[in-house]
């Protein structure tokens, strides 16, 4: 048996989308760091490891979502996308 290589990287990532997916899931009221450890399939600590409660954790998902929101609305009016807003 090989064993596993630590990714910090990729725990990280498995955390954030669990904890989307959890939060959307269930609430951020009715999620526990231990509900997103077992949906990110990392051990109980690791979300801890992380970031340092809860709070912090749902602050990261939310700081997450808005930069995918910001690319999602930046990346057709950037040059080369053929859309260009400031010219009239």
């Amino acid at each position: 048996m090989v064993p596993m290589q630590r990714d910090p990287d990729r725990s990280k990532d498995a955390i954030l989308t669990a904890a989307e997916n959890v939060f959307a899931s269930h609430g951020y009221d009715s999620t526990s760091l231990a509900d997103i450890a077992v949906a990110a399939k990392v051990s109980r600590g690791l979300p801890s490891y992380f970031f340092e409660n809860k709070e912090q954790l749902y602050a990261a998902v939310l700081t997450r979502a808005a930069e995918d929101v910001r690319q999602r609305v930046l990346r057709p009016i950037t040059p080369g996308h053929g859309l260009r807003p400031w010219k009239s």
